[in-house]
Formats: C-alpha cells, sequence, structure tokens
C-alpha cells in the first residue's frame, strides 16, 4: 500500500514537471498572426468552467486566464503517512518538503484510514508581454514566448454547443513534411532537439489552419 501511495505521488510530480516543462518543436518568429491586434480580454462567449469529459480534468477560462485543474483523491493506512520520506504532515496538511513545498494535499484521519485529498493546477495561458491573445478565422491564438525567443501558438477553437478544443501544431515528422510544403522553415539545433521556425503570412497562415496540422489536444464541455 506504502509502495502504491508513493507511485501515485511520484506520478503527479513528474506530471507536474511535464506541463512546465513541455516546448513544442515547431516555434514562430513572432505572435499570430502577425498582423492582428493584441487582445486584452477572451471573448464573453468562452468565459465559464468547462469539464474534460477523458480525464475529469475542470478548465477555467476568465477574462484575461485560462487554467486547468485535476482533482486528487486517495486513501491509504494511517502509519503510512509518517513513513513517506520528503512527505510531511503539517496542521492536515501533506506537502513535498523537497520541492519547495509546491504540492500540498489535505489529509483527514478516519479511524485508521488517511484519506488525501489535493489539486494540481497549471495556469495555461494569461495575457501578458510574453502571452498574447489573438484572434482569427473564429479561433483565439494563444501565443507564448519561449526562453529562446520565439513564440509558441495553441489554439482554442469553439466548436459549438458549449464545447471547446486545444488544438496544437505538433513537430512530429508526417506534421513536418507538410509543413515544409506550405512555409518556409528554418532548421535550429537548441540544447540538443531541432526547433522548426517559421514565419508565415496570412495567406500561408490560412493553409496551415486548413491542412489541419493543429491537432486536437483535449476537448472540453461548459458547464457554466
Amino acid at each position: 500500500m506504502q509502495f502504491q501511495l508513493s507511485i501515485i505521488i511520484l506520478c503527479f510530480l513528474v506530471f507536474s514537471s511535464m506541463l512546465s516543462g513541455c516546448v513544442s518543436e515547431v516555434n514562430f518568429e513572432e505572435p499570430q498572426p502577425t498582423d492582428a491586434k493584441d487582445e486584452t480580454h477572451f471573448k464573453r462567449r468562452l468565459i465559464g468552467d468547462y469539464i474534460n469529459t477523458d480525464d475529469g480534468s475542470r478548465m477555467t477560462v476568465g477574462k484575461d486566464f485560462i487554467i486547468r485543474q485535476w482533482d486528487f483523491r486517495h486513501n491509504t493506512a494511517n502509519f503510512q503517512i509518517d513513513s513517506l520520506g520528503e512527505f510531511k504532515t503539517t496542521d492536515g496538511m501533506l506537502s513535498d518538503s523537497g520541492n519547495q513545498g509546491a504540492l500540498k494535499w489535505n489529509v483527514k484521519i478516519d479511524g485508521d484510514t488517511a484519506r488525501i485529498e489535493g489539486s494540481l493546477i497549471d495556469t495555461i495561458f494569461r495575457i501578458g508581454k510574453d502571452q498574447v491573445l489573438r484572434n482569427f478565422k473564429g479561433y483565439s491564438f494563444l501565443n507564448a514566448e519561449e526562453e529562446n525567443g520565439f513564440w509558441t501558438v495553441t489554439l482554442l477553437s469553439s466548436e459549438g454547443q458549449g464545447k471547446v478544443t486545444l488544438k496544437k501544431l505538433r513537430g512530429d515528422s508526417i506534421n513536418l513534411e507538410k509543413l515544409k510544403t506550405l512555409v518556409v522553415s528554418d532548421e535550429i539545433d537548441d540544447v540538443g532537439s531541432t526547433v522548426f521556425r517559421i514565419k508565415p503570412s496570412r495567406r500561408e497562415l490560412k493553409r496551415i489552419l486548413h491542412s489541419d496540422l493543429f491537432k486536437d489536444e483535449s476537448a472540453f464541455q461548459k458547464i457554466r
């Protein structure tokens, strides 16, 4: 049981690390579309709370931000809480002391059982200097500047009847070969991995959108 709980917590930590460390292989030289204006807020019809029917996570679209939340619940034997190594309990909270306390969960003791509850919250997007929102062809373009100075682009697409989808331009071989026929790209070695940098015109961007190179990552249904 202790092994099972440790594995669950470890997976939670790894997942958190993946959320903050993933970088697309396809980067843009500047926010997209290049000649569209920067928006200060999301369209009113998009604002609200959504649920992902695949994993039960919730997504909130606010006036100038998007966050996603995964809830965590697990029951374990009470005595095993004190033997989790770098995890410690204080005032009914289980925290990860080895990760600057980044993850914290509530612990409720019920006899010999410890009930652990918590959440992982990922800020997908927040409008600012390095995160630029632009609208084009019915899509919300979520432009995020990377450390290399280039930009990644995620599309927020409204599918009707309260459904929205996050779409990303992936750097797999099939996508890249098709992309090269639509727009000029430069291959850049970035810390051991290849980054494909592109600067599409409005016409080329339309071709990319029509070619379905932005793939569905997560679909959400509006609940309020």
